[in-house]
């Protein structure tokens, strides 16, 4: 991580390097104007930050054509009345929060030390703008992702100290977790008969007090008071007509234990989920993996007591980060993912066989989750967008890459320059 003191030094280079492409171009300095160029060091250090710094990242352009408004999929098939929860599978999506991030790095986020090592350990305050590539997993916000059909949030939420907030998070910051929830809440107020599963993965900072944590809790409970699933239901045999008629159904998983010893709503991920996970960048290793997976899946049979989550998803590796410095995002590697996702077959050419009790994707709406799970018979209507704010598309991260670019032009030039008087000299 960079220090003030090396940020301090990073930007009187890049103000120095600006004074030196200036004699290049043929401005003349003299001394006393380098003099004052130097003494106003700190308005132009201000400067250079504000230009080739974003305080949010530039969000992924929505591409909706393909989605339809599948709001009330579950309420419309009536055939889930008399359904286990444990028979259905469930559309859902990684990193769900994952839409709008800061540039803010999580510094107790682990797997940063990917990123770090893929990108040869370059400055943080270069690294933070680039790094959106790798830390967005969606387009849409977690409303219109439970619009397009989505049923399983993976949330991961973290104490940031800096604001004394919880927040989302993805090797950046992103939003306050009451926003988040209040995103949901709003959705399954309006939409009662939904099932929802939210599950609520780690938390990196290992300073949070107890207090904190029942705070975490609290805002869980008082967002969809009345309709969380208590950890009493049995699972294996919970029907999804009983749970609708309830209305009681949100079923909240929790990764830490002493929070899910909070409350009777709050599910302990360990007794609830089966995570299942391929750690690659190889789509041909991912479907082989889902597919050993889904094996032990059908194996279990009547003997599976949780939900048995699949996750159709690539990981960058440093190899593909080295690789692929400038191209290089999630956004593409989950078009050849979701692309292929077609191919995930069933055990038989049964259509009404499960892909796991949880199947999830990164960028929801440029796969075919929907028609391979045959949700679109039951829509509402045309998806309908949410506006987001205007960006700025000349993003921090393009704009280093521009001034990368024109460094390695100008030194090319100067060394043509020299190569060429050398030859000259030699005539």
């Amino acid at each position: 991580m960079m220090t003030h003191q090396q940020n301090h030094k990073f930007l009187q280079f890049s103000l120095l390097f600006l004074l030196f492409s200036s004699l290049i171009q043929g401005q003349s300095q003299d001394h006393s104007s380098l003099r004052r160029a130097l003494q106003e060091e700190s308005t132009w250090r201000d400067t250079l930050s504000n230009f080739f710094t974003d305080e949010r990242c530039l969000r992924t352009e929505k591409n909706t054509a393909s989605l339809k408004d599948l709001s009330n999929w579950m309420s419309k098939r009536n055939s889930l009345n008399a359904t286990r929860l444990l028979d259905i599978t469930l559309p859902g999506t990684h990193n769900s929060a994952a839409f709008d991030l800061t540039t803010e790095l999580n510094v107790n986020d682990p797997d940063y030390s990917t990123v770090e090592k893929g990108t040869f350990k370059i400055p943080d305050a270069v690294i933070s703008q680039w790094i959106c590539g790798y830390a967005l997993t969606q387009s849409l916000s977690l409303s219109e992702q439970l619009q397009a059909g989505a049923r399983y949030l993976d949330l991961r939420m973290d104490y940031d100290v800096a604001t004394s907030t919880w927040r989302g998070y993805h090797f950046l910051w992103g939003l306050e977790m009451s926003v988040l929830l209040e995103q949901i809440a709003t959705f399954a107020k309006a939409h009662p008969k939904e099932i929802i599963v939210l599950q609520f993965g780690t938390i990196y900072n290992t300073g949070v007090t107890a207090e904190q944590k029942q705070d975490y809790a609290n805002m869980i409970t008082n967002a969809f008071a009345g309709q969380l699933m208590p950890t009493t239901t049995d699972l294996p045999t919970a029907m999804i007509g009983e749970l609708q008629e309830a209305g009681t159904t949100i079923m909240a998983i929790v990764r830490d234990n002493e929070i899910a010893t909070m409350s009777d709503v709050l599910w302990d991920e360990q007794t609830a989920i089966e995570n299942t996970y391929a750690p690659t960048d190889n789509v041909d290793a991912l479907k082989s993996y889902n597919e050993d997976r889904l094996a032990d899946f059908y194996k279990l049979g009547a003997n599976n007591t949780e939900l048995y989550k699949l996750q159709w998803i690539l990981t960058p590796s440093v190899e593909y980060i080295q690789k692929n410095p400038l191209v290089g995002n999630l956004y593409e590697l989950a078009q050849d993912a979701n692309g292929r996702l077609v191919e995930f077959k069933r055990p038989s050419s049964d259509a009404n066989q499960q892909l796991g009790n949880i199947l999830l994707i990164d960028y929801v709406e440029v796969s075919p989750l929907f028609d391979v799970l045959d949700l679109q018979q039951y829509s509402d209507g045309a998806f309908i967008e949410e506006a987001v704010p205007e960006q700025d598309k000349f993003s921090a991260a393009a704009k280093i890459g521009l001034g990368v670019g024109l460094t390695m032009f100008i030194c090319g030039l100067c060394c043509l320059r020299k190569w060429c008087k050398g030859s000259k000299n030699k005539d």
